[in-house]
């Protein structure tokens, strides 16, 4: 029985990131939130900037996210998705990009809504077609998000990201989803 050390190696370093991002919670409870959870799904579009042949940034992608609130206006989130990257030809070639990240985000009031940004350390892994062979990196994600409130616990979310890891093939991405959330 043969054991697959890379993606041993994968699971044991998204293993020690969210170790890492439960140590730097603070144990605080927040008096002034009344929910302090979130979790969403969303769909979306995007793509690679840099591969070749360019990806465009029609390539659907689907993101799952947890958020805790550690104060006022700042959360502690973490996102979870997949970004298919189709190409008609060259190295990417029915491919597909899943990571795991973890985000300080700043919400700030603008009226009906929350608009935030957020900044975070990812595990990314690309995957696909025989022309790319599994590759792995740790990266960065950017990207800013508005929260509208439809009840007092559902909300419709909208966020742009990018992101950026040392793959072999690409190294920028950027996707735009939109969703659901739930909050309690």
């Amino acid at each position: 029985m043969k054991v697959d050390t890379a993606r041993q190696k994968r699971h044991l370093m998204v293993a020690i990131l969210v170790a890492l991002a439960l140590g730097l919670v603070p144990s605080t409870s927040l008096a002034q939130s009344r929910y302090a959870f979130t979790v969403g799904l969303m769909g979306g579009l995007g793509g690679s900037t840099d591969a070749e042949p360019d990806t465009d940034l029609n390539n659907f992608g689907l993101q799952a996210l947890f958020a805790m609130d550690l104060d006022i206006h700042t959360m502690f989130s973490v996102r979870a998705g997949q970004l298919d990257l189709e190409t008609d030809a060259g190295e990417l070639y029915d491919t597909e990009l899943a990571y795991v990240t973890l985000s300080g985000e700043y919400r700030m009031t603008a009226g009906f809504y929350e608009s935030g940004l957020f900044l975070g350390l990812g595990y990314y892994d690309l995957n696909g077609a025989p022309l790319v062979p599994g590759d792995s990196a740790l990266g960065l994600t950017l990207g800013t998000t508005g929260d509208f409130r439809l009840t007092d616990r559902f909300s419709l979310l909208v966020e742009i990201a990018g992101h950026y890891a040392d793959l072999d093939h690409a190294q920028f991405f950027l996707h735009g989803h939109a969703g659901v959330a739930f909050h309690f």
